[in-house]
């Protein structure tokens, strides 16, 4: 085996997907398949589970990458058609009963999480009639699917066709309950670093590969490629170079983080007037009036500087793990230091921060990346005020300024972060006085 590996299949981080413009042409799977001959048909590895689910599998990885869906009650029924064929074959390899209702339940998870969370099918028939509330009278595997590892690794080497499946599933985007738990992509990462450890440690040679002898696998595609689909060749082909891509992106970027941390260190302090703190004192002060109740709810602190104010607000009340996507609370009050701001006549400056934990998703190579996405998601927000305009820019620094040692999650917590600088000059009245309307 195997047909798996974890840097291969990457999902988009956090499922979010860009509006699709009308006038786009759309990326949509081919349904009509029915005159087709399964992909499943011909044996590409050594795990008849998997091999049975190559099908399923594939359509789960067009389904990733669509979007649209013109005729989803069709899709519905396809997937519904290949299950069923899935199980026919496991029962024809003799697989047992038990072994086939997880695998199938793994399979129905997978589809649905991608389905659900896609634009094109959250509304949609699927959130009313999933897979497994059709098989299992259930309406989500958030749980159950990781219930199925916990008890199948107890008997790794009587279970491994089936562990490897639940692996795949990993690699192809499954999340479950980590995708609403708090760190649940660092817990999610746990989870398959200890599952791969189950599976190398029953078989040395087991590799995170897409496939050991993919080379081969492509010949005997091509070679019947008249009688396989072209998207089957398609997508094997895609998702061997996005493997290839992604290992070279995850290798420049373990090589390329410290560089940008030390680029931080690089950039001289400015000359600081030392006449303009007591400015600065009096304003920080009025800024903490005007946000006393974020203050008092912890969502952010204001910290005076020589020659600014930091408006500081924790990244963990304003996103979710590896993501720049903001909440709704973070926008509004973030919309209300904009409105505060336009009484500053200075620069204003949003610097995105992050612990020393590296991380690698599809979207974010580095804490570098992500932190610049960060600030950048806060500059949009800001920017929508007009008197604001052309006065903020976005600055990522990665893990370069910890504001405390990252020697524990509280204290990573606190680096992992955003400060909003609102740079004072010399011309700042200090009776001015700032109105802003308390939401």
């Amino acid at each position: 085996m195997k047909n798996m590996d974890r840097t291969i299949l990457v999902p988009r981080p956090g499922g979010i997907q860009r509006p699709v413009d009308s006038n786009e042409q759309t990326l949509e799977p081919d349904l009509n398949r029915g005159h087709k001959i399964p992909l499943a048909a011909f044996k590409i590895g050594v795990n008849p589970i998997i091999d049975a689910a190559t099908t399923l599998l594939s359509l789960a990885i067009e389904l990733k990458q669509a979007t649209q869906i013109s005729n989803i009650n069709m899709l519905h029924k396809q997937c519904m058609t290949h299950i069923k064929e899935f199980e026919q074959q496991l029962r024809q390899d003799e697989t047992d009963a038990d072994t086939i209702a997880e695998a199938r339940y793994a399979i129905c998870s997978l589809l649905d999480e991608i389905v659900l969370n896609a634009p094109w099918g959250a509304n949609s028939i699927w959130s009313t009639k999933s897979l497994l509330s059709v098989f299992y009278k259930q309406t989500w595997g958030g749980e159950q699917f990781f219930k199925i590892i916990d008890e199948r690794v107890k008997n790794p080497l009587n279970n491994q066709y089936l562990l490897e499946l639940l692996f795949l599933c990993l690699q192809l985007g499954f999340k479950g309950k980590y995708r609403v738990q708090e760190n649940g992509f660092e817990r999610l990462e746990v989870e398959k670093e200890r599952l791969f450890a189950v599976l190398k440690k029953i078989q040395p040679e087991y590799s995170k590969e897409l496939s050991p002898h993919w080379r081969s696998n492509i010949t005997d595609l091509i070679e019947n490629q008249r009688r396989i689909p072209l998207w089957a060749v398609a997508v094997l082909s895609v998702a061997i170079l996005l493997g290839v891509y992604i290992n070279y992106s995850y290798q420049l970027s373990r090589q390329a983080e410290p560089v940008y941390n030390s680029i931080a260190g690089l950039v001289p302090d400015a000359p600081v007037n030392q006449e303009a703190s007591k400015v600065v004192i009096n304003y920080a002060e009025r800024l903490r009036q005007l946000l006393s109740t974020e203050i008092e709810r912890g969502l952010l602190q204001v910290v005076e500087g020589l020659d600014h104010v930091a408006i500081i607000l924790t990244s963990n009340q304003m996103y979710s793990s590896a993501s720049a996507q903001l909440n709704e609370n973070s926008i509004a009050i973030i919309e209300k230091i904009g409105q505060i701001a336009t009484g500053t006549p200075g620069h204003i400056q949003v610097v995105g921060h992050s612990d020393d934990q590296k991380i690698f998703t599809a979207k974010y190579h580095s804490n570098w990346e992500l932190s610049l996405a960060r600030a950048n998601s806060v500059v949009r927000i800001l920017s929508r005020n007009q008197n604001l305009a052309g006065r903020v820019t976005a600055e990522g620094r990665g893990a370069a300024e910890p504001r405390v040692p990252n020697d524990s999650e509280q204290n990573r917590a606190l680096n992992r972060r955003v400060e909003i600088l609102l740079w004072v000059k010399n011309t700042l009245d200090e009776q001015a006085t700032v109105e802003v309307s308390e939401r």
